[in-house]
């Protein structure tokens, strides 16, 4: 097995000499045991039983407290209720007659919608699957949003049952399409998939609220952020399951939704942004335009089974920007890079909360972070990295930074703060918080710059 050393990583090496201790050898060879009585061998197998149990029980209270204290807020949902009325073809304006086409075994209908109504939406009812996919329509000055939708099918008589229809509420300024397919006990499931492309046009930028409820439909939407002239989003609200989602959009807020799927992505917002599935990897940017002073974002990811990989940062023209993060996943890897924080005017702050179990999970922090660390195992050594050497002060101010920390037994806790005097200056320690819990083994390291992903501890840096 591998050599397991305790390492230290001294704030000031010129003035610390304490050498690492190498436990590789007593775990490779350890000294034979001494003949013992039977009873003496039945009374250690009791001893080591309790202490399984009571690691066990240490693990599962401790989970349930990161739980229940960290569980993402329940009231945010992809799914959006302004859908419900629009769900059956009997009240859409219109349902397009599927027309033979030039290839075999597919039809195409086209639509239009409204490129400023309150709400843009798309929505499937029965059992239907297929892609849902939005990308930059060529230029022209219309304002419209052009919709192609195409079936595939195996037996024309099967799209007979189909239907692609703009529905939506004029009143409301709610327009969108469903695609519908009955449910039928003695007629095979998916007999008809579709492709459903929404195509934006590039004469407007700015849009209002977008929805899909989408079972089985994968998502695909284009790259849409563009520093001189992106498009935005006022709500996205992508929902399925059993499919696939991947974006790269900006907005004020998006919620994404899925299951045994992956979700991967980027998003530019300035309020929220929320990611969950299950059972499937998550692999998320994001960055968060703080639009006043003071201003609160958030991101949430959840996932189960699975690893969260995430880069996290925050930016503002206004002073005091603060980012919180929540992140849950279990039998996964953690991967999270924390932000700069001195991003505009130096003072915006970053809250992280991650929870995972049976796997290492890890924060990579910038060296220019201040604020409190809190990392926490069931069992296991709960550890810190410092970076190496001198490092530059980032405020060009010529301080030098302190890492304190309290280690007793799994259970680390610290401070990291930049000074002249090696104390923190008053409301320092108040712009950070980071909690990291897993079952597995946890390391904080504090410096991006040097950072090496680990098979079975988590690090925080």
């Amino acid at each position: 097995m591998p050599g397991v050393t305790l390492d230290y990583a001294p704030v000031r090496p010129q003035t610390d000499n304490r050498e690492h201790e190498d436990l590789s050898d007593i775990i490779r060879h350890p000294s034979p045991p001494e003949a013992k009585p039977r009873k003496i061998h039945r009374a250690l197998s009791i001893i080591a039983i309790v202490t399984l149990v009571i690691l066990a029980g240490r693990a599962l209270v401790l989970w349930n407290n990161h739980s229940v204290e960290g569980e993402l807020d329940s009231r945010w949902t992809a799914y959006d209720t302004r859908l419900e009325p629009y769900a059956l073809p009997e009240s859409a304006e219109h349902c397009a007659t599927w027309l033979d086409s030039s290839e075999p075994s597919q039809s195409t209908v086209s639509f239009e919608l409204p490129g400023k109504a309150e709400l843009l939406f798309f929505l499937s009812r029965g059992p239907n699957s297929g892609q849902f996919n939005i990308e930059k329509a060529p230029y022209s000055s219309s304002q419209a949003i052009g919709v192609t939708v195409t079936a595939h099918y195996t037996h024309r008589e099967d799209l007979e049952y189909a239907k692609a229809c703009r529905t939506g509420d004029s009143s409301k300024e709610e327009h969108g399409l469903l695609i519908w397919t009955p449910s039928h006990p003695h007629r095979r499931r998916n007999l008809v998939t579709f492709n459903i492309t929404v195509a934006l046009p590039q004469s407007l930028k700015e849009y209002k609220d977008l929805s899909t409820d989408l079972a089985l439909f994968s998502h695909h939407v284009g790259d849409f952020f563009d520093l001189w002239s992106p498009t935005f989003f006022r709500t996205l609200r992508f929902n399925s399951y059993d499919a696939s989602i991947d974006f790269g959009v900006p907005g004020e807020s998006a919620y994404i939704e899925t299951s045994s799927a992956q979700v991967q992505g980027f998003f530019a917002g300035v309020k929220s942004l929320a990611v969950r599935t299950s059972n499937a990897p998550i692999h998320s940017n994001a960055i968060m335009l703080a639009q006043a002073p003071g201003s609160e974002t958030h991101i949430d990811l959840e996932t189960t089974n699975s690893p969260i990989e995430a880069g996290l940062s925050v930016m503002s023209d206004h002073p005091k920007p603060k980012l919180t993060a929540n992140i849950r996943t279990s039998n996964g890897a953690l991967n999270v890079y924390g932000p700069r924080q001195p991003m505009g005017d130096g003072d915006s702050s970053f809250h992280l909360d991650a929870v995972t179990s049976n796997a290492p999970a890890t924060i990579r922090l910038h060296p220019d972070y201040e604020g409190t660390f809190d990392l926490e195992t069931s069992w296991a050594k709960a550890s810190v990295k410092e970076a190496p050497g001198p490092n530059r002060d980032p405020a060009g101010k010529k301080r030098e930074r302190t890492v304190r920390r309290t280690e007793e037994g799994p259970h680390t806790e610290g401070d990291i703060f930049w000074s002249h005097d090696g104390k923190p200056e008053e409301g320092t320690l108040a712009r950070g918080s980071v909690r990291v819990f897993t079952f597995n083994m946890a390391l904080l390291n504090t410096d991006v710059k040097d950072i090496k992903f680990q098979d079975s501890q988590t690090d925080f840096i």
